[in-house]
């Protein structure tokens, strides 16, 4: 229950920024062990030009970074992910700060 709540407010501050369109901030989504930290323009990305909620924007970001292994990762660190429609999705990844 505690982790969809955190989901869920991941979600509500990914949709606050993506709509709001902030170029220069930076969302952070709990994936689980690891976070993935990415800027507003990539999250525009994932959403891919669908009528996504927030809480599946993050979800869908997790799906997407789920295979690579950041947990040497204490520092944020530079990846970059091919979506199946060729679109490039870049982010930080690091183990959570929970």
């Amino acid at each position: 229950m505690l982790k969809l709540l955190l989901t869920l407010a991941s979600g509500i501050a990914i949709l606050s920024v993506v709509s709001a369109q902030a170029q220069d901030r930076e969302l952070r989504i709990d994936c689980g062990a690891t976070d993935v930290i990415m800027s507003a323009d990539q999250a525009l990305i994932v959403k891919e030009n669908t009528e996504m909620t927030a809480e599946e924007i993050a979800k869908r970001t997790c799906e997407i970074f789920k295979d690579i292994d950041a947990s040497a990762y204490t520092e944020p660190t530079d990846v970059t992910v091919k979506m199946p429609s060729g679109a490039e999705v870049k982010a930080k990844m690091q183990v959570s700060q929970k």
